[in-house]
């Protein structure tokens, strides 16, 4: 328990006896993620509340005799309350998953078992390669895409690619190659059939290694693909023209919703943008496939948006954090697809109130500022004064 304390920012001691009010003048009424600890240095309760003195005040207070049936009294069991502030949702889930994988390591394992995220797993070099969809990061050869939170989607991102390039659909008959007999695919010419050797596994290796560079460079592709398409118009072969276009939409299915951050792993890098603890400030975080790191935080002076020598000193932090000696190998990988899940939910989700992420392709003085203007004109939710804003809650194995 003491290696856990030191997570934490601060530690407030309780007792039943303690008048409620005056020990509520030492808690901040800030976003926290807390501990609540026994008599014995036993957690008992892990919350992440966007309000901690609500919080306190609402499951320390003295029990009625028919609430207490009804209700956990807190107040007869709690004697202390770690406690460490965090002025985002993002940085709030990023404490409160580390502290919860530290305090109660079973619920943080079933938690991530409730709905990992997905990852695409190819290796082309294999002797017979194809696509496959796993939550597991374990694999010695090849490389990962993602990440993916649908299992659906990934689904559906693995039949895109196979149509896209007519890749082999039925691995228990490609593995039989040269001498296996062709699917239907064959017939309809949508597939090459390494299959029955009409082309090579070597040839059919360079098709895999051809579809995963366009996913991976969808722009590079889909400008190639729109070259191609112009002159074939322009040589009046409209039927090639119109083929061209139908693959070109059907590879910008496989580069958007779901798959708009799709990347190798490796090359899972953003630049968090996220309020801090007053509309004057802002924390800037460093994000890759294995670590979140806030560098910098900046002062919104009248709420404008930061200089150009700001943004480039930021740029030039990010990209040294970029070379850290913390990588993927030395990384456990359950830890590392855990961390990809939070990670994430937060850089694909909708919903984002109190920050912007800034993908690694996208880094540049012009597009930080214009991710830093975005931020400050989104409106920070506002919680009911009686509101503890309960974000997460885990209580003891």
């Amino acid at each position: 328990m003491p290696a856990i304390k030191e997570k934490f920012d601060a530690t407030l001691t309780f007792h039943p006896d303690d008048i409620l009010e005056v020990f509520l003048l030492t808690v901040p009424a800030l976003r926290a993620v807390c501990l609540f600890v026994d008599e014995r240095g036993q957690p008992i309760q892990l919350l992440c509340v966007s309000n901690l003195r609500q919080c306190l005040k609402s499951r320390l207070a003295v029990r009625l005799p028919d609430e207490i049936s009804r209700h956990t009294d807190y107040r007869a069991l709690v004697r202390s309350v770690h406690y460490r502030l965090a002025d985002s949702n993002f940085e709030a889930d990023c404490i409160y998953d580390e502290l919860l994988r530290l305090t109660f390591p079973l619920a943080w394992q079933i938690q991530g078992d409730r709905k990992p995220a997905w990852f695409i797993h190819i290796d082309p070099d294999s002797q017979f390669p194809r696509y496959t969809r796993t939550t597991k990061l374990d694999q010695s050869n090849g490389l990962c895409l993602g990440p993916i939170l649908e299992k659906t989607a990934a689904i559906k991102f693995i039949e895109l690619v196979e149509n896209c390039f007519d890749l082999c659909r039925y691995h228990n008959i490609l593995v039989n190659s040269p001498n296996a007999k062709a699917c239907v695919y064959k017939g309809m010419g949508k597939c090459p059939a390494p299959c029955d050797g009409t082309i090579s596994i070597g040839q059919y290796q360079l098709l895999i290694e051809y579809s995963l560079d366009a996913v991976l460079n969808p722009a590079k592709y889909i400008a190639e693909q729109t070259d191609r398409m112009n002159q074939a118009a322009q040589s009046l072969c409209f039927e090639q023209a119109r083929l061209i276009h139908a693959h070109i939409d059907d590879i910008k299915n496989a580069c958007i919703g779901p798959y708009q951050f799709l990347c190798r792993l490796d090359q899972f890098r953003f630049i968090g943008i996220h309020k801090g603890r007053s509309k004057k400030h802002s924390k800037i975080f460093f994000i890759s496939d294995t670590q979140v790191i806030q560098f910098a935080s900046t002062i919104n002076l009248k709420q404008q948006p930061m200089s150009v020598d700001t943004a480039e000193a930021l740029l030039s932090t990010a990209q040294l954090l970029m070379q850290s000696p913390e990588t993927a190998s030395s990384m456990d990988a359950i830890l590392r697809a855990r961390h990809l899940t939070l990670v994430g939910s937060h850089v694909q989700s909708s919903k984002l109130v109190d920050g912007v992420f800034l993908e690694l392709r996208d880094w540049n003085s012009k597009s930080l500022i214009e991710a830093h203007r975005k931020l400050l004109r989104k409106k920070t939710l506002e919680l009911p004064e009686n509101d503890e804003g309960l974000l997460h809650k885990t209580d003891g194995q």
